[in-house]
């Protein structure tokens, strides 16, 4: 074996190969020492890190509840507000098409009254036709005549329909939520 000697600041070490070296007892006492202070620190430091982390998660927390608090009141603001909106524009496309089938109902009395002139007037023409012997402004007054009497029906038939749409239109509507809640309801209570 060789012997190789190392010289430090005036101790001298002997190293053999394949052996460990050995510490000494003093200096081992001054290490677990130093480690058993570092322990305390750490523990302590765990302590407050625990309750910095604990601190700091429950002002997350508090934080991401505010934030879901606002967030909730400002999409129930939202939603409030589209259905004020809503409602607001059912009322205004209630009101035009009330308007419109009332419009739309003169305008078919008006020609309904014109096409019934026409036919007095048509049945005036048969009636002189007739006491002068002019068979063809006879038969040219009939076929005016029949004519105008078959756009009064359809004229007739037309505002029925209009009056009928407008009944609907005027009668309340019932809330579809209501009517909804109301079925989910009866399913169940058959009595």
């Amino acid at each position: 074996m060789t012997d190789n000697t190392i010289t430090e600041t005036d101790e001298e070490f002997d190293i053999i190969e394949g052996e460990e070296p050995v510490q000494d007892p003093v200096q081992d006492d001054e290490e677990e020492e130093e480690e058993d202070v570092e322990d305390e620190r750490l523990a302590e430091s765990e302590d407050d890190n625990e309750d910095e982390i604990s601190s700091q998660s429950r002002k997350r927390r508090l934080k991401r509840r505010e934030v879901q608090k606002r967030a909730k009141e400002h999409a129930q603001r939202e939603l409030d507000m589209l259905r004020h909106t809503n409602a607001e524009l059912m009322r205004r496309v209630s009101a035009i098409e009330g308007h419109t089938l009332q419009t739309n109902e003169q305008g078919i009395d008006s020609q309904l009254q014109r096409t019934m002139q026409d036919i007095r007037q048509a049945e005036s023409i048969m009636a002189r036709a007739t006491e002068a012997g002019n068979g063809d402004d006879v038969v040219a007054a009939m076929r005016i005549r029949d004519e105008a009497m078959s756009r009064a029906q359809q004229l007739q038939y037309h505002k029925e329909q209009v009056s009928q749409v407008r009944e609907q239109a005027s009668r309340p509507q019932s809330d579809p939520r209501v009517v909804n809640y109301a079925q989910e309801w009866m399913q169940p209570n058959t009595w």
